[in-house]
Formats: C-alpha cells, structure tokens, sequence
C-alpha cells in the first residue's frame, strides 16, 4: 500500500482511452498490486464494422511507485491484436482514479483514465448487516 494514495490498486476498475483525433474506447481492468508491482487484464468491445462487435482481452504487467504507475498492456491475440501498449498514469490522492497517457511504439499516443468505486471498510460491513437484516 502507498503512503501517497493511501490505498491498493488491487480491484476492478472502469476505463476509457481516446485516440488523438477524438474516437474513445472504453475498457474494464483488473489490476493486482503486490509491493511495487502491478498485474492483471483489460477487456475491451470494439467496432469491427457496420454492426459487428469483438472482444479483446489483453495482460497487464508494471510498476508502482508512490502515486505513479506504468505498465504495459499486451493484447492477447483474441481479437487478431497482439501488439503492447505502454501506460503512464498518476493515482489521485484516495486511490480512486488514475489518470494520465498511453503510448504504441509507432509513436501513436493518447490519454486514458480509469475508475473506480471507492468504499470505507465500515459502509461496506453496514451494508451486508443491512442486507442480512432484510
């Protein structure tokens, strides 16, 4: 756990990347943070025409430093994709958001943010108390 986020990375996490000229794709990531490393995936829809959907599923593997991480994102062949995409992103103080650019190595760049909900330890126990009492 970080001092400067204050929290893991490990969870599921809501995810948007945009291109460039503006299109956006967005994604569901679990992440595994263990000391500085971070693993996990992502899944992604895209348009693969008029109509028709694919998913892509990709590794997750990288480093965590304070409020700072960067991995990389190997897709795995799923959706006839198998090239890496490098992430550098910066985690907001609670641990709740990352925020920050993606990179391909032919120098095609552009900005992603993920999410997710964050619930103290205490509103959770409430809530399962109150779901049981129901």
């Amino acid at each position: 756990m970080s001092e400067q986020s204050g929290s893991s990375l490990t969870g599921v996490w809501q995810g948007v990347y945009a291109y460039p000229q503006g299109d956006s794709v967005p994604f569901l990531a679990t992440l595994i943070e263990s000391g500085p490393f971070v693993t996990g995936s992502t899944q992604e829809s895209c348009a693969a025409g008029p109509g028709l959907r694919i998913s892509a599923t990709a590794l997750i593997d990288g480093t965590r430093g304070g409020s700072r991480v960067e991995f990389r994102k190997t897709y795995d062949g799923s959706a006839g994709w198998d090239h890496m995409v490098s992430y550098d992103g910066a985690i907001n103080p609670d641990g709740s958001e990352i925020e920050g650019a993606w990179r391909l190595s032919d120098g095609t760049h552009g900005r992603f943010l993920m999410r997710r909900e964050r619930r103290k330890a205490k509103e959770v126990e409430v809530r399962k108390l109150t779901d049981v009492e129901a």
